[in-house]
């Protein structure tokens, strides 16, 4: 899951573009790339992005939306983010390539000989859009029907495909739309009116409107609180989730899709004509995003397990009798094996919305190997704290047990082929299943059901 190379040169080590492109993304990753730059590429007639991470936001010298040219400087090597050893002695670049885009990784060290040396090509004039790029190894892939590149697609496709799991019309999906293209241009946007919004994975940093954040310029000092602080209300689902239950009870006082978007945004009473203003743009996004498969968009970052899901929507079914609770939890999970992850999906009677999620799917598989007897809740955080879990050391972790990282939650199935395997449902277009074991004793806490010995 590493996904990339580092490189290793000494804190400050001055970073290069690869390649002739635009920045796509500037933002924190805390914990993990620590702040980090996405450069989209053309070259030969094909798409690929590079990714250069562990960088402190005050030696990156580009911003989104900036062209840049192969060679010239985008930021200092940095021990920002998930480095080990911690510190400075840590410090490295982490590069990765990615074909046709962002969220597409690829093996980048064949890529490394390609690149310029620093300097060796000059900047573009002024207006000039730069056309040469390093040569990319290998056949153009087809692109992706959402382009990971295009943050508004990106955007626009998660404010489709929640609002398709969570069942809303399309009127309500445009209003959303909408709502978004007027608010922040379908950008997820932190703002320097809220200093501490800009710790958190953004699409940019707005000047300032009051406190007002993200796709939908949700007010900090109203929706923090409910949200459970500023980290929430910067995700993406979050905002999605907010608009969608505003809008709840405010259809009937609508005639087009932009009034339902002025009603749950309420600007003044002037204003309220601008989001049909958008209309048009709105149905031509809508038609081009609406057959995406909403199981294939990746709503947050790595997970979303926060979201508590609605009642019993299925018959409860039985666990599997004559063995150890930790083995009856992998058979429960077993049987779900190859439904697709829903953000939000799963409760203690199966799937819902057609699939799980990670706590989802543990918060199923535990009420089902303990007879009901245990429900924990359907939020990662929340089952950390759950007294019928109780912590054991890593070294002592047994099949059956819960891996809690940060963000996700999986269950250990013991080794396979001298490999160390756990059943998760892990992220959008990855089916429920068994995959390699990530984390270990420095990021992971292990839970057991109390009392699993028991027969």
């Amino acid at each position: 899951m590493h996904e990339g190379i580092d490189i290793a040169q000494g804190q400050g080590t001055p970073i290069f573009a690869y390649a002739d492109g635009v920045v796509t993304l500037s933002q924190a990753n805390p914990g993990g790339y620590g702040w980090f730059i996405v450069i989209d590429h053309e070259a030969d007639g094909q798409k690929f992005s590079t990714l250069y991470g562990h960088m402190f936001e005050e030696t990156v010298k580009v911003k989104v939306g900036d062209t840049v040219y192969a060679g010239q400087q985008i930021a200092e090597e940095g021990y920002n983010g998930g480095v080990s050893p911690p510190g400075p002695g840590g410090a490295h670049l982490h590069f990765e390539v990615h074909v046709p885009g962002y969220r597409n990784p690829v093996d980048p060290a064949s890529w490394l000989d390609k690149a310029v040396e620093p300097g060796s090509e000059k900047a573009p004039k002024s207006g000039e859009t730069p056309t040469s790029g390093a040569p990319t190894p290998g056949a153009a892939e087809s692109a992706p029907a959402v382009d990971p590149g295009n943050i508004k697609d990106v955007r626009a496709a998660q404010i489709i495909a929640i609002g398709k799991q969570r069942g809303e019309d399309e009127f309500t999906i445009m209003a959303a739309l909408q709502a978004a293209l007027v608010e922040s241009d379908l950008h997820n946007l932190a703002s320097h009116a809220v200093p501490e919004s800009k710790n958190f994975p953004n699409d940019g940093v707005a000047p300032g409107d009051y406190d007002s954040v993200g796709l939908f310029q949700q007010r900090v000092s109203i929706w923090a609180g409910p949200a459970g602080g500023i980290e929430e209300v910067m995700k993406p689902e979050q905002q999605i989730t907010w608009f969608y239950d505003q809008a709840k009870g405010q259809r009937e006082n609508a005639a087009t899709p932009g009034l339902l978007a002025a009603n749950v945004e309420r600007p003044r009473e002037d204003l309220r004509g601008k989001y049909d203003q958008r209309a048009d743009e709105a149905k031509e996004i809508y038609k081009r995003l609406e057959g995406v498969n909403p199981d294939s968009i990746e709503i947050g970052g790595v997970d979303n397990c926060g979201t508590e899901t609605e009642g019993d929507r299925r018959a409860p079914g039985r666990a599997v009798d004559g063995t150890a609770v930790g083995e009856r939890i992998l058979a429960a999970a077993r049987q779900q094996f190859g439904l697709p992850y829903v953000w939000g999906g799963g409760d203690k009677n199966g799937p819902t919305s057609g699939g799980f999620d990670c706590s989802g799917l543990v918060l199923w598989a535990v009420y089902q190997a303990t007879n009901g007897a245990v429900e924990l809740p359907h939020n990662t955080d929340a089952q950390l704290a759950d007294p019928n879990l109780v912590t054991v050391p890593w070294e002592e972790m047994a099949p059956g047990d819960m891996i809690y990282t940060p963000g996700h939650v999986a269950i250990y199935a013991g080794e396979k082929n001298g490999q160390k395997m756990m059943y998760e449902a892990q992220t959008f277009g990855v089916p429920v299943g068994e995959y390699p074991l990530r984390g270990d004793a420095g990021t992971a806490t292990i839970k057991r059901v109390a009392g699993q010995e028991t027969k």
